[in-house]
């Protein structure tokens, strides 16, 4: 038993299916203007875990680069307040102790797995990721009974963004429907519909990519799970969640059934069919790709120009040690980027958007080359065909993230690079 008191006893596998559960939650805080989140309280509960099960840190390489990062963030604070006047001490400390923090579970993660097999971490991903499936789903029937006493309902992104930075009640970020173009969009316990993609997607690759390379039966999604979790996803109304779930799951059928070219073209002409048809009976969706397509669209238009913008502007400025970490010391460097006429990228009309809703760009902004290098590295060794579907996850998340869900994130890398790079193995 990991937790014992005289009414709570949680084995290690309940233990780490609330602390991946939590760290799912992304931004959300413990209670109304608390600065804990309780992605925090998962990754410590997965740190005690991993430092219980032994103090000893294993050297792998991608290892090593991290604790050269978690020096390098430490060097970077030294360095930044020298050359950029605006530099916030107190933002980039309070960002940085948590990167750290998750540097450090990242590091003792490995450890978990001397008393928990990989087919039970496998198992846990699964049921969190229905987990999510159910509570979604769940809500859209709450929702269409009329039973929305719990429901934020919001029309537009100011209003969302008022709701969140208010945060004036108990979970009031949790259940937001957004009920724009007359099509409530559902983002069960996420902010929005895109980040619940984001992440599910991400736990779906990792167990979509191990199934292929450990088949244990308990671990394999099943049509009844398919079903639920594609219901879930349909609700969102989200093009990005909808669009990088098709990308995953037809990967996934070309690792599984590249033997078999019938299969394949009758499950692309099915995938595309299906696609087509619910983007042409969503009319919110067809309103959506025409603002895209005509650079109206405020949300991808940051995404893609946006952080294009400030990564160039950076790279033009503070290239080695990028401006620091945190969303005012971001909103600081683009108001003396403006100022000193330092401005790079494209304009969308006259306006020079700047924003970060990518996370490549933004531990480059952040950190700079030095912090981008250390950071990236690793996953590159992911673009091969053995590791395919758990790489392109983490690349459409990378695309898709404008901040770091730190302790989620490095706790799926961690995951990931132990057990489709390292040599080092405890019990499969």
């Amino acid at each position: 038993m990991l937790i014992s008191a005289k009414k709570i006893k949680l084995s290690y596998e309940e233990a780490i299916y609330l602390a991946i559960l939590f760290m799912t939650f992304y931004t959300a805080p413990l209670f109304s203007f608390c600065p804990v989140r309780f992605s925090d309280i998962g990754g410590l509960i997965l740190l005690y875990i991993g430092y219980k099960a032994s103090q000893l840190i294993q050297y792998t390489s991608y290892n090593i680069l991290y604790l050269i990062l978690a020096i390098w963030i430490i060097i970077d604070f030294c360095i930044i307040p020298l050359i950029f006047p605006l530099f916030s001490f107190t933002n980039h400390i309070t960002q940085s102790i948590r990167l750290e923090l998750a540097i450090l579970t990242f590091l003792y993660i490995p450890n978990i797995f001397r008393v928990c097999s990989f087919e039970s971490i496998l198992r846990i991903i699964k049921k969190v990721i229905l987990t999510h499936a159910w509570i979604q789903i769940i809500y859209v029937i709450l929702y269409f009974l009329h039973i929305r006493f719990c429901f934020n309902l919001i029309e537009n992104f100011d209003e969302r963004l008022a709701l969140i930075s208010g945060n004036g009640h108990f979970f009031n970020h949790f259940i937001i429907v957004n009920v724009s173009e007359g099509s409530p969009r559902f983002s069960g316990l996420f902010e929005e519909p895109a980040w619940f993609g984001w992440n599910m997607n991400l736990m779906l690759g990792f167990v979509l990519q191990s199934s292929l390379i450990y088949p244990y039966k308990s671990t394999i999604l099943t049509y009844k799970n398919w079903i639920v979790i594609l219901l879930s996803f349909i609700f969102t109304f989200s093009i990005s969640a909808i669009g990088s779930l098709g990308i995953i799951i037809f990967t996934y059928s070309i690792q599984k059934y590249k033997h078999h070219i019938g299969k394949l073209l009758i499950l692309f002409i099915g995938l595309t069919s299906s696609i087509v048809l619910y983007i042409i009976l969503n009319p919110s969706i067809l309103a959506r790709l025409l603002l895209i397509s005509e650079g109206g669209d405020g949300s991808t238009s940051s995404r893609i120009i946006g952080s294009w913008n400030a990564l160039i502007t950076t790279l033009h400025t503070f290239p080695i040690t990028g401006y620091g970490l945190g969303d005012f010391n971001s909103t600081q460097f683009f108001t003396y980027a403006k100022e000193n006429t330092l401005l790079q990228g494209i304009k969308i009309g006259n306006i020079h958007l700047m924003e970060i809703h990518n996370l490549i760009c933004q531990i480059i902004c952040n950190l700079g080359i030095i912090g981008g290098i250390l950071l990236l590295q690793p996953f590159m060794r992911l673009i091969k065909p053995s590791t395919i579907i758990i790489g392109i996850s983490f690349l459409l998340m990378f695309f898709s993230v404008n901040v770091y869900n730190t302790f989620f994130f490095f706790t799926m890398a961690s995951f990931t690079f132990y057990f489709f790079l390292s040599k080092y193995k405890f019990n499969l």
